[in-house]
């Protein structure tokens, strides 16, 4: 998409959106399954080729640690298509290269796109941060809605049928407290909103 639009390269900043495009999840966060992290997506027109970088925190432990999870098979650096030192290896058409979070690294990054070729146009979205929006010259930076939040909306088969079967249970469970509640008003038993509340979600869980 992005050298159909004719960009040189896409920031990434948004923290759930890296984590939907690499398909990984951290605990960089409490009680969020995103990693504090950029990506830097460039394409090269002439050779069709991309250069993918992903800067996280902690890389070495990451990139080589066994999953913590039953449902993961592959390490890091597996999953990504790269060494366990992070950098490709060469004739890997599919590779991301894993770069250790530095903020000050990421930046210089972009200006380097952008210092490589005058005419590199840049994408950011209008949620990018100021640091990386301010050393992007006006004329090369292209500030438009993520093609990362709209291939997220696109739902595949599986997807849809999955939100279609939890909505008609859901909508059952609500059928059947509505039917509660007014069997018990007319029987005269009292209800408030944080008792009502309470009940139906217990009968959601």
């Amino acid at each position: 998409m992005i050298s159909r639009r004719l960009f040189g390269a896409y920031v990434v900043t948004s923290l759930d959106e890296i984590a939907w495009l690499f398909n990984i999840r951290g605990s960089d966060i409490d009680y969020n399954p995103f990693f504090i992290s950029y990506a830097i997506i460039e394409v090269y027109e002439q050779t069709n080729a991309n250069r993918t970088r992903l800067y996280i925190y902690d890389k070495a432990r990451r990139l080589t640690m066994n999953p913590n999870d039953s449902e993961t098979r592959h390490k890091l650096h597996e999953h990504l298509n790269t060494g366990a030192d992070g950098q490709c290896q060469t004739g890997e058409m599919f590779c991301v290269e894993v770069v250790d979070y530095v903020p000050e690294d990421v930046t210089k990054a972009v200006q380097a796109v952008v210092n490589d070729d005058v005419n590199n146009k840049v994408w950011v979205t209008h949620l990018c941060n100021y640091a990386i929006y301010g050393v992007i010259p006006e004329a090369q930076r292209v500030q438009e809605r993520s093609m990362i939040a709209l291939s997220k909306a696109q739902k595949n088969e599986v997807e849809r049928k999955g939100m279609e079967n939890a909505y008609n249970r859901d909508s059952a469970v609500l059928i059947e407290f509505l039917a509660k509640i007014e069997q018990d008003v007319k029987s005269g038993k009292r209800w408030t909103e944080v008792s009502a509340a309470m009940d139906l979600k217990n009968m959601r869980l």
